[in-house]
């Protein structure tokens, strides 16, 4: 027996999650970040190396 549909109606509703998923780096970005910090911590003791004054009261 066939049925023949007109009109069809939905309603769709979306619910976000409670708590998003924290955003945590990959692996190849946590090792680069802590690559670069290792290299500025290293430029800045060089700096304050270079430009300190010793024996002065600055």
């Amino acid at each position: 027996m066939p049925v023949h549909i007109e009109e069809l109606q939905t309603d769709v509703t979306t619910e976000a999650p409670a708590t998003p998923p924290p955003a945590t780096p990959a692996a190849d970005e946590d090792w680069q970040q802590r690559e670069r910090a290792r290299a500025w911590i290293e430029r800045l003791a060089a700096d304050r190396a270079r430009t300190c004054a010793e024996g002065f009261d600055d």
